[in-house]
């Protein structure tokens, strides 16, 4: 008996290495990355980075978790979903739509935030004074990126199009180097460009953060998995979607505002500019992680948006591309079920209206 006993034991352990060695040896996660080359990112993947929950949880598996930060964000994502470099993805609403569009095999697996604010900035001494002034400008703007979406909103609603601006396609950071050197009169950016601004180098002429900007000028955020990867590995893609709502409920919990706020600091971004930008909008709003109804229209809305405007050539399937059924499970297992629906009285931590 005691030697059937040794032999069986052995034998399942070996059955276990076998489907472990089925696994993965390392998963790869695409993510955008910042204006100042640091490895690492702020929010929900930074936080799971900062306190080793992708090592804790994959170590018994032998599976490394890899990082890859690309400083031309989303599209550049895209091609490294395409070739197959990583596995899944974290980046704004249309670069998922655009990817989507292109016949990319990817699919959603959450909607993030919902409060991405876009700057549009010139120098200190620029004539530029409001936003019309930019109409036959030469203007700086990563396309493809949140920015672009946003950009394209503002000026479809002014009865604009981008035949009215001398567009540039350039990255974040080198479009504040060529806004620096006079080779563009205007930046479409992210807050980044408020360091400057603090400095009296710059000057924001628009932004979508005031109280009467329509919220879908802000952008929101897609976390997508490579479709052949969630065909072979369903549970890998469970578990590493169950870490970063683990992180998110940590990083939109308002008593873990201040430690918020520090990790950014590891991107080279000082925790008072991070801050700044932060204003009073609530933790929830900005890292919010949903596939709830109205995530899934606002991809409709995006995607429909971008068709219109010929920033896509093809409709998208939402429903089709969109796979609830990981985050319900994980909110489920977790037990914080009311995470699901982000109510408009979570926007701001100090009155549902902001003042």
């Amino acid at each position: 008996m005691k030697k059937t006993f040794i032999t069986a034991g052995i034998f399942f352990v070996f059955i276990a290495h076998i489907f472990a060695a089925d696994y993965p040896k390392v998963i790869n996660i695409g993510l955008g990355g910042n204006p100042y080359n640091k490895p690492f990112v702020s929010g929900g993947f930074g936080y799971a980075q900062e306190a080793g929950l992708f090592e804790k949880e994959f170590a018994k598996d032998g599976i490394k978790v890899a990082y890859h930060l690309f400083k031309g964000f989303g599209p550049a994502t895209n091609e490294a979903l395409a070739n197959g470099t990583v596995d899944f993805a974290a980046y704004g609403d249309l670069c998922g739509v655009v990817s989507r569009a292109g016949g990319l095999k990817i699919h959603v697996l959450a909607v993030t935030g919902g409060a991405g604010d876009t700057y549009i900035v010139v120098p200190a001494n620029s004539p530029i004074k409001k936003f019309y002034d930019l109409k036959g400008k030469k203007i700086s703007l990563a396309k493809g990126t949140y920015m672009d979406l946003s950009f394209n909103k503002i000026i479809s609603d002014r009865g604009l199009k981008e035949s009215d601006f001398k567009i540039y396609n350039l990255t974040a950071i080198d479009g504040l180097t060529a806004l620096a050197g006079g080779s563009v009169d205007a930046q479409i950016g992210t807050y980044a460009a408020l360091d400057l601004v603090n400095r009296g180098q710059l000057k924001v002429i628009y932004s979508t953060t005031g109280p009467d900007v329509p919220d879908n000028y802000r952008a929101f955020g897609e976390i997508v998995v490579r479709e052949d990867f969630e065909n072979k590995y369903p549970e890998l893609v469970k578990r590493v979607l169950k870490i970063i709502a683990r992180a998110n409920i940590y990083i939109t919990d308002e008593k873990n505002r201040e430690k918020v706020l520090a990790l950014t600091e590891k991107t080279g971004v000082p925790p008072e500019l991070a801050g700044q930008e932060l204003g009073d909008k609530s933790l929830r709003w900005v890292n919010g992680l949903s596939v709830d109804k109205d995530a899934i229209t606002r991809l409709k809305e995006t995607a429909e948006f971008a068709k219109r405007h010929n920033m896509i050539r093809k409709d998208i399937d939402i429903n089709d591309w969109v796979r609830p059924q990981y985050l319900t499970e994980v909110y489920k297992e977790l037990g914080v079920q009311d995470k699901w629906v982000l109510p408009a009285s979570a926007h701001y931590i100090k009155n549902t209206k902001h003042k």
